[in-house]
């Protein structure tokens, strides 16, 4: 091993600039990943315009299709760039809480206009049978309830789903019809 002696009584520091100047700009352009293409149809089997570079996003506007307002990702699976399916931009849902009065265990009927629901172009081609409905009632007692959901029909020219909610609660080792002002959670989904 070598051994190593210091023997000086001064240190001198030598050089360094005597100012620093830091520019910023934006740099090259990167990869491309993000542009959005929208299109008639599954962009699996139509020419978009472009070659798309992955992660690059595709939305389908073809109300005629069954994949209608759902976006798509270019991505690269099992060693194939391909489109793929990840969300719905509209999820055709309606959520609300109502004040509603019962009058012997019945609600008047609940008309929600369906363009609260779905696109406008799409009104005309729903039924009452495609949509599923979730409610509660807000209660300090149990509550037993059905819903009946009538066709859809016009009111004051718009096109709307009439909804009635038949309810009863258990007050006193008994089941009597709901009455009075009661709060209702409702939750609309439309099934295609």
């Amino acid at each position: 091993m070598t051994d190593i002696l210091l023997a000086t009584e001064d240190i001198t520091v030598l050089g360094g600039p005597t100012s620093i100047s830091v520019d910023l700009d934006f740099g090259p352009q990167g990869e491309r990943g993000s542009l959005i293409f929208v299109g008639m149809g599954d962009p699996n089997l139509n020419d978009i315009g472009q070659i798309p570079n992955i992660f690059d996003l595709y939305i389908n506007i073809d109300p005629n299709h069954e994949d209608y307002l759902y976006q798509y990702q270019y991505q690269n699976i099992a060693s194939v760039n391909t489109w793929t399916k990840i969300l719905k931009l509209i999820p055709n849902t309606y959520s609300s809480n109502l004040l509603r009065t019962f009058a012997d265990g019945s609600t008047n009927t609940i008309n929600i206009p369906l363009i609260n629901i779905i696109p406008a172009d799409q009104v005309g081609l729903i039924s009452s049978s495609n949509f599923n409905i979730q409610h509660s009632i807000v209660g300090s007692n149990p509550t037993a309830s059905s819903i009946l959901v009538g066709d859809v029909l016009s009111v004051n020219g718009i096109l709307s789903l009439p909804i009635t909610i038949n309810a009863a609660e258990y007050v006193s080792s008994s089941w009597i019809p709901l009455s009075g002002p009661k709060t209702i959670h409702l939750f609309v989904n439309v099934v295609v």
